[in-house]
């Protein structure tokens, strides 16, 4: 029943090693590709959120993070204690994950390291973000499959 808990500190501590070796390993818009050229490994100090959005609003975008985290977490309290409803579950184990480790970089760094992109893409990732975006993914199989 509680085992989801241990697998956010996980989560958070896979995003960070990510970032701290792509920290160690790439200089500011330095690229090396991998499979075959489709993803593009670089590093990117992103002060924003997605596409930069914010960037000059800072307090007011740690404010929302730290407002969705604590709204996740105390949700996700709230289904820990609910038979089923284990797309929920791991829905938010994954988006807590995810939004920590984003949050730990922008207190501690004042901008969120991003480290890989596709090919035919601008846009700059983490393994936060890849977790964030499997977390709203699994909320919407959620909806479809688990009963309310």
């Amino acid at each position: 029943m509680y085992g989801y808990i241990f697998i956010i500190p996980i989560l958070f501590w896979f995003d960070q090693a990510t970032k701290k070796k792509a920290l160690s390993t790439f200089r500011n818009k330095e690229e090396q590709t991998v499979l075959g050229g489709r993803i593009v490994l670089t590093l990117h100090k992103n002060p924003g959120a997605m596409l930069g959005f914010l960037k000059k609003y800072p307090l007011v975008l740690l404010g929302l993070q730290v407002s969705f985290i604590f709204l996740s977490t105390f949700y996700f309290i709230y289904l820990i204690f609910q038979e089923g409803r284990t797309f929920w579950k791991w829905a938010f184990v994954f988006i807590i994950g995810g939004g920590l480790g984003n949050l730990w970089d922008r207190i501690h760094k004042g901008y969120v390291i991003d480290f890989f992109r596709y090919s035919k893409s601008r846009i700059v990732y983490n393994m936060a973000d890849f977790f964030i975006f499997l977390g709203g993914f699994l909320g919407i199989i959620a909806e479809f499959v688990e009963k309310k």
